[in-house]
C-alpha cells in the first residue's frame, strides 16, 4: 500500500521538475553570444544612398525555419513585396541603422528549451531587443522577436490570416 502512494508521488514531482526552465550550459551560452554578436556587427554604417547599402541581416542564417516559413509565406501573399510586418528590421527594431555596437546580452532559459534574450545595443541611439533563441540543426537561431504585442511572429501570423482570406465582395 505504501509503494502505491509513493508512485504518484514521483510521477507528480517529476511533472513539475520538466515544466521547470533548465539552465543554459557554458556552450550555449558562448553560441548564443557569439551568433548575436556576429549578427549585430553585421550592421555597419553605409555612407552611400541606402539603396546602395548591403542588407546587414541575410534572414535565413538568422531566424528558424519555421520563422523563415511564416516570412516567406508573407512575402508570397504580399506578391514578392514586404509585408507591414516584415517591412523593418526586427533585430535592430529599426528601419535605418548605423554601425551597431552590442553593449550587453542577457541569457534566460524558458521551460520549453528555447533561451530568451535581451540584447543591449547602441545604434543611432541606445537600444534593445528581446529574441527568443531556438536552437536548430544550423546551431542557435532567432525564434521571435518580443516587444510590441503581437510578436514578430505573431504580427506576421495575424497579417498572413489576414491577407489568405478570401476578399468579401460589398453588400
Amino acid at each position: 500500500m505504501r509503494n502505491l502512494l509513493f508512485v504518484p508521488l514521483v510521477i507528480a514531482s517529476l511533472a513539475g521538475a520538466s515544466a521547470a526552465p533548465m539552465a543554459v550550459s557554458a556552450r550555449d551560452q558562448t553560441a548564443i553570444r557569439a551568433f548575436l554578436t556576429r549578427v549585430y556587427s553585421s550592421y555597419k554604417e553605409c555612407k552611400a544612398s541606402m539603396a546602395k547599402c548591403a542588407d546587414p541581416m541575410d534572414r535565413k542564417s538568422v531566424f528558424t525555419p519555421g520563422t523563415l516559413s511564416l516570412i516567406a509565406t508573407n512575402v508570397k501573399l504580399n506578391q514578392g513585396e514586404a509585408g507591414a510586418a516584415t517591412g523593418s528590421d526586427p533585430i535592430c527594431g529599426c528601419q535605418d541603422h548605423g554601425t551597431i555596437k552590442v553593449n550587453s546580452i542577457t541569457l534566460t532559459p524558458s521551460a520549453d528549451g528555447r533561451v530568451l534574450v535581451k540584447v543591449r545595443f547602441k545604434n543611432f541611439e541606445p537600444g534593445a531587443a528581446s529574441l527568443v533563441m531556438e536552437n536548430t540543426p544550423g546551431g542557435w537561431r532567432v525564434h521571435d522577436v518580443l516587444g510590441e504585442s503581437p510578436s514578430y511572429r505573431g504580427a506576421i501570423i495575424a497579417e498572413n490570416q489576414t491577407l489568405a482570406r478570401p476578399a468579401t465582395k460589398g453588400r
